[in-house]
């Protein structure tokens, strides 16, 4: 009797196993699900956002930690714009209230 329980365990695991794979090669193989995972470009969901000028400079710094590079990323970076969207939220902010 005792071998008969652990033949269904033994049983229920390589079932449990094979549909594991079966449910991997249904998803990387037929392509199922792809869409789910992969945001195709220009089509997401909402307005488009432009692309901020300042913080594409800011994400074209040099990795390097020396001195001379950080002070050039220092001087190179323009932060006199930092608030200009400021205004515009505080003042959508009052009208809301």
């Amino acid at each position: 009797m005792k071998n008969k329980g652990n033949a269904t365990i033994i049983v229920v695991i390589i079932a449990i196993l094979i549909l594991g794979l079966i449910v991997v090669f249904a998803v990387r193989g037929l392509g199922l699900g792809t869409n789910l995972f992969s945001k195709p470009t220009g089509s997401g969901v909402g307005p488009e956002i432009p692309r901020d000028l300042q913080v594409e400079k800011l994400n074209s710094l040099s990795n390097s930690d020396e001195v001379d590079a950080i002070e050039q990323d220092i001087n190179a970076t323009n932060l006199d714009d930092i608030d200009e969207d400021l205004s515009i939220v505080v003042d959508e902010g009052l009208k809301s209230l």
